[in-house]
């Protein structure tokens, strides 16, 4: 029943009888599973924080490997704005030719894969592949505008959609540079990195042969 009225499963949605559901659930069997369920349902809710506590009891009674995956999971939902917030800046530095190399590397997986719209194969390349490859382009200017992240549910992807634009050289001449872009990112309690990213030509004059 606290599902049900959770959920709105039959009934109408009521948090405070959920709740007083949960709370019968633990007086009669205060372990592992209870504690999830009251987790699970406290995010329901977007109560993180007793999700959290409560999850941790799970682990405490069942133990990490069966129900340490949601402590993460919780935590990072708990933090969703700084979150997407950590995917944004991580856009803005791959956007950014100025971007110090360090700064890029923190944002790439070991191997990140890359393609572009033309019907090529995308190429999986290192940090140092990918810093040499967009070193070859000499850039006048390039930002990324109007980011937006979605996550997935278990707070474990982020996909973000944006575009570039800019300008750089080539053969002496200035180049408009516009592109959509997309990417995926993996999302960890430790940060965000690179799992995958597309251009896709935007208006411009083209996108650099490198």
């Amino acid at each position: 029943m606290a599902y049900a009225y959770a959920q709105g499963d039959g009934v109408d949605a009521d948090e405070v009888k959920s709740r007083e559901f949960l709370r019968s659930y633990l007086r009669l069997y205060n372990e592992a599973n209870a504690h999830d369920s009251f987790a699970e349902i406290s995010a329901i809710f977007g109560d993180y924080e007793g999700a959290l506590r409560h999850q941790q009891h799970a682990v405490d009674r069942g133990g990490a490997t069966v129900f340490g995956e949601r402590m993460g999971m919780y935590w990072r939902l708990g933090n969703k704005e700084e979150y997407r917030q950590t995917v944004v800046a991580a856009v803005e530095v791959l956007a950014n030719p100025d971007a110090l190399e360090e700064e890029t590397a923190a944002v790439l997986s070991d191997q990140s894969v890359m393609c572009l719209s033309s019907m090529v194969p995308c190429s999986v390349m290192t940090a140092a592949e990918y810093m040499a490859t967009t070193s070859g382009t000499e850039w006048l200017s390039m930002s990324a505008n109007d980011v937006d992240i979605i996550f997935n549910d278990m707070m474990t992807l982020a996909v973000a959609t944006h575009h570039n634009t800019g300008q750089y050289m080539l053969d002496g001449q200035t180049v408009d540079y516009s592109v959509r872009v997309s990417s995926v990112w993996e999302v960890t309690n430790q940060g965000v990195s690179l799992i995958t990213a597309n251009w896709a030509p935007m208006g411009g004059a083209g996108i650099p042969g490198s």
